[in-house]
């Protein structure tokens, strides 16, 4: 009996394990679209510009960190902010990626003004937010808005 409980043991050890690496990669996909953009927005008309987006938020599986990456044929750019994206602007870590590789002069700082659901957890499966981008395309007065959906992404 003693070897029937040990052993129990160390199975629900191995599925504790399992658990943790699944959870390690727990990301979401979907779109987002330019909504609105403010008049500090001199480069062009951003409204309508679609994106294909992968997203993932701290504290649900791996890291402290929260990052959107934003994807066209022609461009990829990311944004990481520490903790979860909120109402608040956080200031985001971003990387631009063109013909070349770049860090915008500016700061870019990134905000939700809607999300649903209003907690995201490892067993979550769709996200709807909407937020807004300000210091969009090294303009620091800038103010793009974002409507964007996502389902979760099963990796393997």
């Amino acid at each position: 009996m003693k070897k029937y409980w040990i052993l129990l043991l160390a199975m629900s050890g191995l599925v504790a394990q399992a658990a943790d690496a699944e959870a390690a990669r727990i990301r979401f996909w979907g779109g987002l679209v330019i909504t609105a953009q403010s008049a500090g927005c001199t480069n062009g008309n951003e409204i309508n510009t679609r994106f294909g987006v992968r997203f993932r938020t701290a504290g649900v599986g791996d890291g402290a960190t929260s990052t959107i990456s934003l994807f066209r044929m022609d461009s990829a750019r990311n944004f990481e902010v520490d903790g979860r994206f909120n109402s608040a602007f956080k200031n985001a870590k971003t990387t631009e990626i063109f013909d070349y590789a770049s860090s915008p002069d500016n700061a870019v700082k990134v905000r939700f003004t809607s999300q649903s659901p209003t907690t995201i957890a490892a067993t979550t499966n769709f996200i709807t937010a909407t937020g807004q981008f300000s210091g969009w395309d090294n303009l620091p007065a800038c103010v793009l808005t974002f409507r964007m959906t996502l389902s979760k992404l099963v990796e393997s």
